[in-house]
């Protein structure tokens, strides 16, 4: 004789109670999954090699009025003496994203699977401008939005293009272009639009090729944009000086 089956409410229960454990237990399956999977990616290059530890020759004297290093020397604007505010990059649609962006064949925008980069694109480049920023030394100062300093100049950054183009029938291509506003940060008055682009070939299709691409472009990017900046603010009006933090018209929020 067979057993008895259970029927009526229990056995509904039990389908239930059984059915939902299981689609739990996936659930915890595919996000583990899913995490374990994504890679993350970075836009700042490696580190360069140690210096060598042979001693250094002594600096020569300085004339009165000369600098070395990379500040470069202070035009009309004395932007040298000068602060730079840089807020968040704007950015094309789709781009303002952890996703690394592609682009088909058909023109359709896509994203690479289980790839990202290691925080949302905008937050990335405006790290690495405001590194070059500071280093080139045009500016007393860099800071970004949020800081209790006031600020003269400002410069916005939109991010027209970051993906690799997959149209090409040959190598994927790496496309960044960058535009940038320069103004007055009290005034926003707009004195100059720059724009840069570089595309550079991926040699082998792998992410980490991909990336080093993107890491070598966007540098490349951000060093036409230093440079047409200080040639913009060669021949640009004097700023007036920044009010004191807190007073009206002062920091840009």
């Amino acid at each position: 004789m067979n057993p008895p089956r259970p029927s009526g409410p229990g056995m509904m229960r039990a389908l239930a109670s059984g059915l939902l454990m299981s689609l739990a237990l996936a659930g915890c399956a595919l996000l583990h999954h899913s995490a374990d999977d994504i890679q993350t990616y970075d836009l700042t290059p490696p580190l360069p090699a140690a210096p060598s530890t042979r001693a250094a020759a002594p600096a020569p004297a300085l004339e009165a009025g000369v600098h070395t290093g990379s500040r470069a020397a202070a035009g009309p604007t004395d932007a040298a003496a000068a602060t730079l505010l840089l807020p968040r990059p704007l950015t094309a649609p789709g781009l303002d994203t952890v996703r690394i962006a592609l682009t088909r064949a058909d023109q359709q925008l896509d994203y690479f699977a289980h790839r990202a980069w290691a925080a949302p694109l905008p937050d990335l480049v405006q790290a690495r401008a405001l590194e070059l920023l500071r280093a080139a030394g045009h500016f007393r100062a860099v800071e970004t939005t949020g800081t209790p300093f006031a600020s003269q100049y400002l410069l916005q950054l939109e991010i027209r293009r970051f993906q690799v183009d997959y149209r090409t029938t040959g190598t994927p291509l790496v496309r960044v272009q960058l535009v940038a506003t320069l103004g007055r940060a009290r005034e926003r008055a707009v004195l100059a639009t720059l724009i840069a682009e570089h595309n550079l070939a991926v040699p082998v299709n792998r992410m980490q090729s991909i990336s080093a691409a993107f890491q070598a472009a966007l540098d490349a990017a951000l060093t036409e944009l230093v440079a047409q900046l200080a040639a913009s603010l060669s021949t640009a009006p004097a700023a007036p000086a920044a009010p004191a933090a807190g007073a009206a018209g002062g920091a840009v929020p």
